[in-house]
């Protein structure tokens, strides 16, 4: 895991005043499965994050996803998965992406620029290569120009 990274996401939470929970363990004190996905309340502004997610590359994606659909306002619990093909699930990922993006290329130099190392770095679907090209080509020209 990147702490830089999750920690900027971290701070971003506390700034939109949404309530970040790091769990390792369940009330009973038992390690959280690795596989059980993190969580968010858009109503309460909450999130829970499963620290033992099995690829904690992953996680600042995982924090950024649900901080996503509190922003978004999406209704319910909803569940981290980075491979849905639904509209609000998508949306979250692509801000969630966003987000990681304006902190990674902040102040980096054009010559050292590279997506797969990126999105490698955070364990991003693939799926998402062509979003983050463009991503970068319109809001990030100064960049890669």
């Amino acid at each position: 895991m990147d702490d830089f990274t999750f920690d900027y996401l971290l701070s971003l939470a506390k700034d939109l005043k949404i309530k970040v929970v790091k769990r390792f363990t369940d009330k009973y004190g038992n390690p959280l499965p690795n596989d059980m996905p993190s969580a968010s309340d858009a109503y309460r502004r909450k999130i829970i994050i499963n620290m033992n997610w099995h690829d904690p590359r992953e996680l600042s994606l995982v924090l950024g996803h649900e901080i996503s659909h509190v922003i978004n306002g999406d209704t319910g619990i909803c569940y981290y998965t980075s491979f849905s093909k639904i509209k609000t699930e998508s949306a979250a990922n692509k801000l969630a992406i966003r987000m990681i993006m304006d902190y990674y290329f902040d102040e980096m130099d054009p010559e050292t620029i590279n997506i797969d190392a990126f999105m490698d770095y955070y364990a991003i679907p693939h799926s998402y290569y062509d979003y983050i090209c463009s991503n970068l080509k319109e809001n990030f020209a100064y960049i890669i120009e």
